[in-house]
């Protein structure tokens, strides 16, 4: 005849060895979320200097430089607006992946001549924003 124990500790047990495991799992995807948060912000941050740039508002480009990391690259007819920031992980899972020092940047390119834009392109298109048109492909009967 076999006797059966209590196994009343059993779960409790189990449940301490799964417990750091998901502790980690959870810290992150906290981390992860926080990382596109601060891509976002970004972006949105990226979007108003760049609308600063183009209305050739200096003093409040002036501030925005000394608030945020930008950098500007002049090439030719364009200039290049980035924006970095640095990411402070608290997970050890994704310090190990990503690296202890994880830099977030976004970048946009401009126009720099927006007057030399404007003669070229016909009075309907914008020029903050230009498309290329897709060809028509109509085949003629």
């Amino acid at each position: 005849m076999i006797l059966v124990k209590n196994k009343k500790g059993q779960a409790l047990v189990e449940f301490v060895i799964i417990l750091p495991v998901l502790l980690l799992i959870v810290i992150s995807m906290v981390d992860f979320g926080n990382l596109l948060y601060q891509k976002y912000q970004l972006e949105q941050n990226l979007e108003y200097v760049s609308d600063l740039y183009l209305a050739n508002d200096t003093n409040a480009l002036e501030q925005e430089k000394q608030r945020l990391n930008i950098k500007t690259e002049e090439d030719g007819k364009y200039v290049k607006l980035t924006i970095e920031t640095e990411a402070k992980l608290s997970s050890p899972i994704l310090r190990r992946v990503l690296g202890e020092d994880y830099v977030i940047a976004t970048s946009r390119k401009l126009y720099q001549d927006e007057n030399e834009i404007e003669e070229t392109l016909p009075p309907s298109v914008s020029p903050d924003v230009i498309e290329e048109e897709e060809p028509n492909y109509e085949i003629g009967s």
